[in-house]
């Protein structure tokens, strides 16, 4: 499945506005929320999901009601691990 990275800017958000969206963000009905990075002081939020395609992540963010910035497939092939020697 494609992985997508979304780019939010939250100017002003709290860090307990953050905490107030967490079990939205979790329950993923359109796309499946990774992982996340969060710089409060700027307001930049970033966040990974991964979704069958960029309207299925735009899906989601609108059912949370969020709004990105930019949204980018960051998809590329799982490397697999190689035996030593």
């Amino acid at each position: 499945m494609p992985r997508y990275l979304v780019i939010h800017h939250a100017p002003g958000v709290t860090p307990e506005d953050f905490q107030r969206s967490v079990p939205a963000v979790l329950e993923g009905k359109f796309a499946s929320f990774v992982q996340c990075y969060a710089n409060m002081v700027d307001g930049v939020i970033v966040n990974l999901y991964d979704g069958e395609s960029e309207q299925a992540v735009a899906r989601e963010l609108e059912r949370i009601g969020s709004r990105s910035t930019r949204s980018r497939s960051c998809s590329s092939p799982r490397r697999r691990p190689t035996s030593p020697g």
